[in-house]
Order: structure tokens, then C-alpha cells, then sequence
């Protein structure tokens, strides 16, 4: 196929082994790689009117004000859109997006933010933060695109208006009135807030003073975790508290925290001594042993003698006379 357009001789290879282009000095791998190159290839010399970007360097080509196939593919989508030049450069060579004044590194990144680019002119009904600011747009009281993704999600669960502010700027909870930097990490404290009203049946603790909740007397989730785990130990009621409301060991030792009582009492030695007895009467039990005298006889027996004391019976055998 070579030969019958018109070549003599096989195509020039570099170091590496590849077949290069005899127009624009392109490696290919293989032969027939090369061959589907030439039948479009312009030797590197076809520049995008606009852009002035090469034929490998784009998609593809497309119409302009010069005629077919004079822009990129970006360039032309741009001028079929209406446009009849190309977006001005800043002197770093970026591209600013006429309605934001964003910049952007490529013409294709700036076309793909031209389709969702407002000017910057949207705000959300609630929270008043930017398009760029947000992780989308949501429906509101006032039409579908009008809250942010963080309001949106709290009026699709039945708010009808932004939540309350602190002096600091902090958003609060309206059921147990914690602070939060954003209305997104409020959301997420709202799918677990109990209101504040949640105590621990035995120390008293709130929801927000202890790494979890779990099973006692009365049911699942009705202990803090502390309190749970002296349950699942075999306790069945609080420990002892003194008049300062510390907890109190039986070995006369004071804490704070029921936590600190319960680390406490695994080194306890007094704890130990009790719970000693219990444990060995816990073991199953083994059968007893019988002693026996090893202490050597008064008198030394002979074997002679030993075996002359028994009584041997011997079995009956027919035509054997016992001796």
C-alpha cells in the first residue's frame, strides 16, 4: 500500500524503534498506526484562526468566520454560540470569564464554566453564600435553584427559615442550643439531636457528655457507655457516690468520672481479694484423687513369699494334670 502511493523505501525510525512522520515528525508505534496518521495529517501546519492551536493539540475542527474547518473544536462551538472573536488573555496567558471575572487555565475549562456561570450574581434565599461556595443549588420557598444544597436539604425536612444565630455568627440548634460553624455540619448534628432531654438511668450524664449510649436494666440505649459496660459486667445498679457526687470505690478511693472508677477497678487489689473466692468456686470441678502410701514397709517381703500367700486358681484343661 506504501509502495503503489508512490514510496521507495520504508519510513524513517528513530532510536526507540517508532516510524516518524515524514510531514510533522510524529513517532508512531506501528506501521499501520502511521498510515491512518498520513491521511490527515498537514505536516504541523494548520493553526486554529483563534486559538492558534494544532490539529493534535484539539478534538477535532470545525466551522468559523474563515470557513469550514478554520477553528478548533472549542473555538467553534464558541462561534457558534454567537461570539465573533476569541475571549481576551490576562498577561499570564489565562482566560477571564467576562460575567465573574474568573480565570482559567485552558479555553475548554472556560467553556465549561460559561454553562453554569451566573455573573456572580446568585445568593442563596437563606444562608447568602455564592454559587462557588456552595455544593449546589436546591429548591426553596421561592422556586427550584433559590437555596443552596446545605438549606435545601433543611427545608425539604420542614424548615421554613434560616436557623438562629449565636453572637458569634454560630448557628444553633433549636433542640438542645449547640453552636456550629456551618448550617452543613448542623444538619448532621440534627439527624441524632434528641433535644438534650436523653439521661443515663444511673450516672445522670447527658447525650453530648459521653462517646455513646448503650443496653442496661430498663432497655437498649438507656446507659452511657461507661455505665453500660459495668452492666454487661454483672452490676445491676450505680456505683456509690459520696457527698461531693464523686463516685466511690469500695476501697475507699474517690472519682470524678464513672469512667475513671471503672479503669480503676481493674488494678483494684481490694476488688481482687473479693472477687477471688467467686472465681474458684466458678471452676468446675475435678475429681478428687486418691492418696496413696509411698513410705517403704517395717519388714522387706520377699517375692517368694508374696506370691506363695496367693491364691492361684488355675483354669480346668482337659488332659493336663496340674503339677
Amino acid at each position: 500500500s506504501r509502495f503503489r502511493n508512490g514510496h521507495d523505501a520504508m519510513p524513517v525510525q528513530n532510536q526507540a524503534g517508532e516510524y516518524q512522520c515524514a510531514g510533522c515528525s510524529r513517532a508512531f508505534p506501528t506501521l499501520s498506526a502511521l498510515g491512518t496518521h498520513r491521511r490527515f495529517c498537514d505536516a504541523g501546519t494548520w493553526r486554529c484562526s483563534w486559538c492558534e492551536c494544532r490539529a493534535h493539540e484539539t478534538a477535532g475542527k470545525g466551522a468559523g468566520p474563515d470557513g469550514a474547518k478554520t477553528l478548533c473544536a472549542t473555538c467553534s462551538a464558541r462561534f457558534k454560540a454567537g461570539r465573533s472573536a476569541p475571549p481576551p488573555q490576562t498577561q499570564g496567558g489565562r482566560y477571564p470569564c467576562e460575567a465573574c471575572e474568573r480565570s482559567f487555565e485552558t479555553f475548554a475549562a472556560l467553556g465549561v464554566h460559561k454553562r453554569r456561570c451566573d455573573g456572580g450574581i446568585w445568593r442563596c434565599g437563606w444562608c447568602k453564600v455564592k454559587s462557588e461556595e456552595a455544593s449546589g443549588k436546591g429548591p426553596g420557598p421561592n422556586g427550584p435553584g433559590s437555596l443552596c444544597a446545605a438549606c435545601s436539604g433543611r427545608f425539604r425536612a420542614g424548615a421554613t427559615k434560616l436557623p438562629s444565630k449565636d453572637e458569634s455568627g454560630r448557628f444553633m440548634c433549636d433542640g438542645c442550643e449547640r453552636a456550629f460553624e456551618t448550617i452543613a455540619a448542623l444538619g448532621v448534628h440534627r439527624r441524632h439531636c434528641d433535644g438534650g432531654s436523653w439521661r443515663c438511668t444511673w450516672c445522670g450524664c447527658k447525650k453530648s457528655e459521653t462517646t455513646g449510649k448503650g443496653p442496661g436494666p430498663e432497655g437498649p440505649g438507656t446507659l452511657c457507655s461507661a455505665c453500660s459496660s459495668r452492666f454487661r459486667a454483672g452490676h445491676q445498679k450505680p456505683p456509690l457516690r459520696n457527698e461531693a457526687g464523686a463516685f466511690v470505690c469500695e476501697c475507699g478511693r474517690t472519682f470524678e468520672a464513672i469512667s475513671g472508677l471503672g479503669s480503676h477497678r481493674r488494678f483494684c487489689k481490694w476488688h481482687k481479694e473479693r472477687q477471688s473466692p467467686m472465681l474458684t468456686a466458678r471452676r468446675p470441678c475435678t475429681p478428687a484423687l486418691k492418696l496413696v502410701d509411698a513410705s517403704p514397709p517395717e519388714e522387706p517381703l520377699l517375692l517368694m513369699d508374696t506370691l506363695e500367700s496367693l491364691p492361684l486358681a488355675l483354669p480346668e484343661m482337659p488332659g493336663v494334670t496340674p503339677i
